[in-house]
């Protein structure tokens, strides 16, 4: 397999998936029943952290899936899990109950060092902070991002939070694009992502591309 693509499956009737301003439970407990490689690949063939899992899998698609990051990231740091992995897609994760904290944004960053293309569209931090301090994830072999932000109020501001959790020396290009809006949402003021977007791409020569919705 070279292409795996897990779209959205979660049942709004799950309170596992629920914020924790609903659900008060711990993180851990409410990360126990979503996703992860195990039950992804539950066949016996399989040996996380003694053997690569699909070691041609090339493009990897994760679309709102509710994922047990905590449980992820255990797995990904015990073995070379995706060695051949050169795409990565994150997208819809816009909920704080479903998105991965900054550490864990990182953490997977770090563990595909040979990434060259990295799409995250309508994707935030759970942990987003204003004016957070955060020391980036070099991926030397990063040749291209995309970034799609929503509509909400502070949607471009979450984007600049991913952003910065990112280095990429050699980057050539950095697509980013609002989500249509409807004739009552202009959407957020994109100015202060794209002033901070030229000076990122300032440090690798990389090109911005900025689409208007």
């Amino acid at each position: 397999m070279e292409i795996l693509e897990v779209l959205e499956c979660q049942s709004y009737g799950d309170r596992n998936v629920l914020p924790p301003v609903i659900n008060p439970a711990p993180r851990s407990e409410r990360m126990a029943s979503r996703l992860s490689l195990k039950s992804l690949f539950p066949s016996g063939d399989i040996m996380i952290g003694r053997q690569n899992i699909l070691p041609r899998l090339r493009r990897l698609s994760l679309r709102g899936v509710p994922m047990n990051w905590i449980a992820l990231l255990e797995q990904l740091s015990a073995t070379a899990v995706f060695p051949s992995l050169h795409y990565l897609e994150l997208s819809l994760f816009c909920a704080g109950g479903q998105a991965p904290t900054s550490r864990e944004f990182s953490a997977i960053l770090t563990a595909f060092p040979n990434l060259r293309k990295l799409a995250l569209k309508i994707f935030r931090l759970s942990d987003y902070k204003i004016g957070r301090v955060q020391e980036p994830v070099t991926l030397l072999q990063l040749d291209e991002i995309s970034l799609e932000y929503g509509s909400g109020y502070n949607d471009t501001e979450h984007t600049k939070d991913v952003l910065q959790h990112i280095n990429a020396p050699t980057l050539a290009r950095l697509s980013i694009m609002p989500r249509t809006h409807d004739a009552l949402h202009s959407g957020p003021d994109p100015q202060p992502l794209i002033t901070y977007a030229l000076e990122w791409c300032s440090k690798s020569m990389a090109e911005l591309r900025f689409h208007t919705a």
